[in-house]
């Protein structure tokens, strides 16, 4: 375990630097894998254009995959690490 940084609010409530920037982390996983989906759903169109209609289909069928399967992942994951890390130490 990396050593942390402790913040301190102006009532004297102690955070875990190390906690915040985790779960920030994990949640930015969720947008991200977003993003990949619809830029491969994005591609799939632009390759129906082209009539390149198998290729296309696989793109899609991975976006979908994408969101349907790693995004509830990468959503447990993060909030998992919510739950068992709090970003404020009692």
């Amino acid at each position: 375990m990396s050593r942390d940084t402790l913040l301190v609010d102006p009532q004297g409530v102690r955070y875990s630097y190390d906690n915040i920037k985790t779960q920030g982390w994990l949640d930015g996983h969720v947008g991200g894998t977003e993003d990949a989906a619809n830029y491969l759903l994005q591609k799939a169109v632009t390759l129906f254009k082209q009539g390149r209609h198998e290729q296309a289909i696989a793109m899609q069928k991975l976006g979908e995959e994408l969101i349907a399967v790693l995004k509830p992942l990468q959503e447990k994951k993060a909030s998992e690490h919510r739950e068992n890390f709090s970003e404020e130490l009692k």
